[in-house]
This record gives structure tokens, sequence and C-alpha cells, in this order.
């Protein structure tokens, strides 16, 4: 840039604008120090609005009115005249020449700017700094030099670089390559079968048998950790509960807890994951004692959470271990493995990179729930009194595994049609997904299962892990404002919500639970019966091993009636929804299946995925990862096809923790520094970016309750462009939400 363009821009106010007090040049300290004993006190966070729509004009007027014009004032609007008149300021250095253009700028300006963190001197040359919030700043010091990108579960895949590519240009291409990493998943369970699982048996069933008096099986996690503990308790109830007392009391050895509590199942608490008060509290209520064992779960490690739990576990003398997935986990997670009698015995599970590069929903998760359930299995065996033969476990469970993968597979031009329903559905015309506000009744994808728990965990889990992943909006508790969730999924057998609780948790209903209706029978605001159902909207059932027996039997009984009984209730509520639905109103309908049975081909819907003949075994754990897998591929597709991902990373990640600032700043610099090689962004620059670009889309959240545009999508913009938030905002909505296309050329 050449000395004096920089006071050539016009974003600098006249004198007019100051007030018409000179006519003369002012220098910084005459155009705005001169002002600071006049006005009145008001907050520096009213600036904040002018400064990112760009109204310098009013923003320099408003000061005028201060009486003591806070620090952080003149940081904010220096920094914004820097930041849109300075092209490259936050991507590459510039000297003190170019910043003095034609004698505006003097050395005592520059050293003020420095002293107010808003320039950054490296050697003789200097970059921009973001004048962030008190908060973002103590974040930013906490998170600044990067950290969760030298975690194996945070480093892309080699075989997905040109993901989004290619499931634009071909949806079963795509499909194939997330299918393909996902059957990494047995690579990674053979390795706990051989280090692991024999070590983690026998210290369970020193403590844990059919004794009344004996211990209980713990399962901890946070966020997709959490979840997979309570699908896991799930099989293990479902198995025990035709046996009868010998049944409940086998039932209540394992236990399952999630960070925030079980509402936290289909809703993330904020900061949960990192509370270590409630990993504690977790571990009193639980009643944990000397006769029990505990599993926690943290695919990279890094839950402060999950090391909570670990050290109050093992200070009432549990037998504690460590499931993890990354190779080098954070120091205080590692401390814990340390010394002759550790807190916690490690259980290092490799899975591989991600296809969604850091999605540990994916594969981590999956292998969470392969392994951990034959842990369950070996437990069932002697609890029935069978012989105990570990090998057998692992070795059926791999093949069972690897066969019902190899079905599914067999279904990719289903699961395509599938994936591109959903992407027309909730990314059509008239739909929400594109809107900052909740508009229309048209966008909507309502899955509804049976009332015994299984199929809906499963197809809530994966819809609450759309919110994180792709900012869709979360889901909303009853009598909440803004958006509502693009999928949902309800039991519509279940006859009280509390009901439907019970069986999501396998346990009592949180004590919160009326906050989030699950059930398909009650009413409410965001209840099944308010969903939008009509044209435009997409139900669909979901069936889940013995499920399909039921649904069958209604279909038979349908058979039999004539026509003019279409409509009336049958034996199964899967079955009479879908009936009800599609007689009643013009939309689409469809049905996902995974069944050891054959499912004949008249039973099926025109939409349908049916993954049929599937090995079982006596939990239900086949099953259930053939599940997970088919709903995880049909969501991940569409959101790819929305936009959401850029190459195989999550363009569109929810910054809400600071382990997915970390990634997001990652992301973004990944990208940035693809498109703009002569312009290298760095992480610390980049995650100054994201953090003010998560402040904006609060401050659009709080002032105006308007969901905002994806972190990375403003930050980027907002950088390339030279602009405010609220441009990049603009820019965005032009361009339909693309994030390619809103960066332009």
């Amino acid at each position: 840039m050449p000395a004096g363009s920089f006071m050539s821009m016009s974003f600098i106010p006249s004198p007019v604008d100051v007030g018409g007090a000179s006519a003369k040049k002012p220098n910084l300290h005459d155009k705005f120090w001169d002002l600071k004993d006049e006005g009145i006190d008001l907050s520096s966070r009213m600036l904040v609005q002018d400064l990112r729509c760009g109204n310098y004009r009013k923003a320099v007027n408003e000061l005028k009115l201060w009486k003591t014009p806070p620090e952080k004032g003149w940081q904010l609007i220096v920094f914004s005249m820097f930041k849109n008149g300075v092209w490259k300021a936050l991507t590459t250095s510039f000297t003190a020449d170019m910043l003095a253009g034609d004698g505006l700028i003097t050395d005592g300006d520059i050293q003020q700017l420095i002293d107010w963190k808003i320039l950054r001197k490296d050697g003789d040359t200097f970059r921009l700094q973001y004048p962030l919030a008190a908060e973002s700043q103590a974040r930013f010091a906490a998170l600044k030099g990067g950290g969760v990108s030298s975690f194996t579960t945070e480093q892309r895949h080699p075989k997905t670089m040109k993901l989004s590519k290619t499931m634009m240009e071909d949806p079963q291409d795509g499909l194939k390559l997330l299918l393909d990493t996902d059957r990494e998943i047995l690579e990674g369970f053979e390795v706990f079968a051989e280090k692991h699982f024999d070590e983690m048996v026998k210290a369970i069933a020193s403590r844990v048998n059919g004794d009344a008096e004996s211990g209980q099986l713990h399962l901890f996690g946070a966020g997709s950790s959490g979840r997979a503990g309570f699908v896991l308790k799930q099989l293990w109830n479902t198995h025990w509960k035709p046996h009868g007392d010998a049944g409940v009391a086998h039932a209540s050895k394992i236990q399952a807890h999630i960070a925030g509590g079980g509402t936290a199942f289909i809703r993330a608490q904020e900061g949960a994951e990192n509370s270590e008060e409630m990993g504690k509290q977790a571990v009193i209520d639980a009643g944990i004692s000397a006769n029990d064992v505990v599993i926690v779960t943290s695919a990279s490690g890094s839950a402060q959470y999950i090391k909570a739990v670990v050290e109050e576990a093992h200070s009432k003398g549990a037998k504690v271990f460590y499931f993890l997935n990354n190779e080098a986990p954070p120091p205080y997670t590692a401390a814990l493995f340390e010394g002759d009698s550790p807190k916690a015995h490690r259980i290092y599970v490799p899975v591989g990179r991600e296809a969604l590069t850091g999605s540990t929903r994916l594969k981590a998760a999956s292998t969470a729930l392969l392994c951990l359930g034959a842990v369950e299995e070996a437990l069932r065996v002697q609890l029935s009194g069978e012989v105990l033969d570990l090998e057998g476990i692992t070795s059926s469970l791999a093949a069972s595994v690897s066969a019902g993968l190899d079905r599914l597979g067999a279904r990719l031009p289903q699961i395509a049609a599938l994936a591109k329903r959903l992407k027309k559905t909730v990314d059509g015309p008239g739909s929400n997904l594109r809107s900052l506000t909740d508009t229309a009744d048209v966008g909507y994808v309502t899955t509804v299962c049976a009332s015994n728990g299984r199929a809906f965990d499963l197809a809530e889990i994966n819809d609450a892990e759309l919110a994180p992943t792709f900012s869709t909006p979360y889901i909303l508790p009853e009598g909440g404002d803004g958006k509502r969730a693009p999928q949902r999924a309800f039991m519509v057998g279940a006859p009280t919500n509390a009901a439907g609780w019970s069986a999501a948790l396998s346990g009592p209903a949180p004590a919160d639970s009326e906050k989030y209706l699950v059930s398909g029978k009650v009413g409410g605001k965001e209840a099944y019966f308010t969903r939008p159902l009509s044209k435009g909207n997409l139900l669909l059932g979901l069936l889940v091993g013995d499920d399909v027996a039921s649904y069958l039997a209604a279909h038979e009984a349908a058979l039999g009636d004539d026509i003019f009984s279409v409509g009336v209730p049958y034996s199964d509520p899967v079955y009479n929804a879908l009936d009800l639905h599609k007689t009643a109103v013009d939309s689409q309908i469809g049905l996902m299946a995974v069944t050891d049975k054959t499912f004949p081909e008249e039973a099926t819907e025109e939409l349908s995925v049916i993954v049929d003949e599937v090995p079982s075994d006596a939990l239900g754990i086949t099953h259930t990862i053939v599940t997970k897998s088919l709903l995880n591929a049909t969501s991940n597709a569409w959101t790819i096809m929305a936009g959401f991902v850029e190459q195989n990373l999550m363009a569109a990640v929810n910054p809400s923790n600071d382990k997915l600032r970390q990634r997001a700043a990652e992301i973004m610099m990944t990208l940035w520094n693809s498109r703009y090689p002569a312009n290298e962004l760095s992480f610390d620059l980049a995650l100054c970016q994201i953090l003010a670009a998560c402040e904006a889309r609060e401050h659009f959240k709080t002032e105006y309750s308007l969901a905002a545009p994806p972190a990375i999508h403003l930050a980027m913009v907002a950088l390339k462009h030279r602009c405010s938030f609220a441009s990049a905002t603009r820019r965005l909505e032009l361009k339909d939400y693309f994030l390619t296309a809103a960066l332009g050329a």
C-alpha cells in the first residue's frame, strides 16, 4: 500500500461531522480527546452497534455526549476506522510510514495505539488487533497459539479432502466416502480387543456381579460421549426388561450420566463440558463408592468435566477407566494416568481421522458404542450364567457390524435419494433455513419412533448434534423463543412426556424434563402436534430391531381392511402416524428401518431406506451402530449440499465452547490460507476474528432477537470485504448464505 492511501479513505469524519469546530486538519488527539470532558456517561457497548453497521458519523457524534469517554470507546472507533481503511491490515504487517500517510498519525499516536492493544509491534512492522470485550480478551489470552490441531481427533482425513465438491457433484459418491470412513471403526475395535478388553472385563467382574451388595458400572461423558452412554444404558435395560425381578436387579447394574444433566441429552448445556464443579457433583449425586467401576469417555481427552469425575471417583475408591481416542491429550488429562497408583487407567483406542474434521460424533462415538458395548455383552454373559468367551464376543461383534455396514452400503442409491429429499425440504423454496427469523411453516423434518426409546435416542441424538456442528437452531424449550430446529424426533407411542423421558434415559425423568417435549401425545408450543407437517415438510418413520415386527403386523392388518378404514388406528404407533399423515395432508413421508428380518417391498414407502437382513446380537449393538451410521450419513449429506461444509471442514461449526472456538479458528485459518496464500492468516488473528464474530452473533441475538450466519462465515466475509459484521450478514444473505459465493473472486 503506498504512503498516503490510508488517509484518503472516506471513513475519516470531516470537521463538520465532529461538530464543525475547526476548518484546519486535526490530528487524532484534536479530533477525539478534545471531546472527553463534554456530555454524559454512556456505555461503550452502544458504539458496537454503530461501528458494526458502519455508522462512523453517528458514533463520533455520540462521543461528543460522553463526559468521560472510556478507553474502550476510543479503541472501538479507531480500530473500526483502521479495519475498514487498511486493506490486508489483519493479514499482513505494515510499516509506520504506511500508517503515517500525510502526517495525521504520529509516532506518539502509534505508541498510544500499541498501549491500547489496537496495534501489536513485530520488529519494525505492526499488526492490527481486535478490541474484544473483556470476556473475549480473557478467552483469547487462554486460547491463543492453538492447541486442538495437535489432537489426532482434529486432523484432516486424506480421503475426504474434496468431500464437499464430491457431494455437490454426485451425492451417491459423497455418501460412499462417508460410509467408507465409518468402516474404520473396526480397526479401532481390533486394537481395543487386543489391548484393553480383557483388563476391563476382569476389573468389572471383580466388583459388579449378581450379588445385591455388589457395585455398579457407571458411564460418564459430555456431549456425544455422554449421549453414547445413554444409548448403551438403553440397550442394557431393554435386554433385561422381560426377565422379571432378576432382570430389574441386573438392569440397575449399569448407570449413565451426561454433563449438564438428563435434558442435555437433547439440548447441550453451555459450559457443562468444562465445568469441574459439575463433574465432582455428578459423582457425589451418583453415590459412587469403592464397590463401583467408572468408565469416562472423552474422544479428545480435553473435557474438564471428565477430569473432575475421574478425580472425585478415584477419591471414593472406585476403579476408573478413561476411554479416549486422542494419543496425546492435554497435560491435565495425561497426569491422571501417571504414577504408581494412577487415578484412571488409560484406554486409548485410535479411530483415525473423522470424515468431517474434528466431528467426533461420527467414528469416535461409534467406536465407543462398539467397544463399551462389547464390555456390556461380557457382563451380560456373566450375569446370565453363560460361558464367557472374550475372543468369541469380539470376533462375533466385529463380523456382525462389518456385515451390517455392508448391507447399509448396498443401499447407497436409496440413501442418496433420501438425502436429496432432506436437502430439498430443509433448504427448499420458502424454508426457514436461510432466514434469520422463524417466518414460515416450511422446511421441517420430523421423525416418529416407537415408545421403547432406542430409535428415538438415535434419531434425537442426530438431530441435537446438528446445532453445534452446523450452527442450525437448537431444539427449543417449551415456551422458548427463536427459530425451530429443522429436525426433531418424537416417541409417538409414549403416553406422557415423563414416560417418554423415562424411556429415552432408561431411568427417572429429569426434574426439568417438561422443558423439552419428547412424547408425541402431549400438547404444547413445541409439541409433535404443532410441528409443521403440511406441504413442504417431511415426516419420517424410524424402526430399529424389534420395532419392525410391530410395524409389519399393523401393515398386514391394514391390508385386510377395506378402503374406507384407511386412517383408523392400528397396533403400531409409527404405522398410525405415517398412515394418518399421508391421508390427512399433502406432504412427503418416508421410512427408515434396520432389521434382521426380510422387509417386504409392499410395506415400504416411496421414499424408503430399508436395511434388512442385518445380523443381530443379544444387546442390539449391531443394529444400533448401523442405524447411527445411516442417520449420520443422511444429515451430513444434506448439510454438505446446503453449503455448511467446505472441503472436509465444518465451516458452519458453532463456537459454543473453548475447544470449538479453537477449532473454528483453525478452520478459518485453513480455508483462508488455501484461498489467499499471498495473505496468510495466523491462528491468533483468526481467533481474534472468530471471537469478534461470536460477539456480533450474540449482539444480533440479544438486541434484535435474530439468528445470525455461522461465525466462520461472518468472520471470513467481513475480513475479505473489509466490512462490518452487519454488512457481512447482508452479503451472505444475497448469496443464499453460501460462503464461497459471498467471498467472491
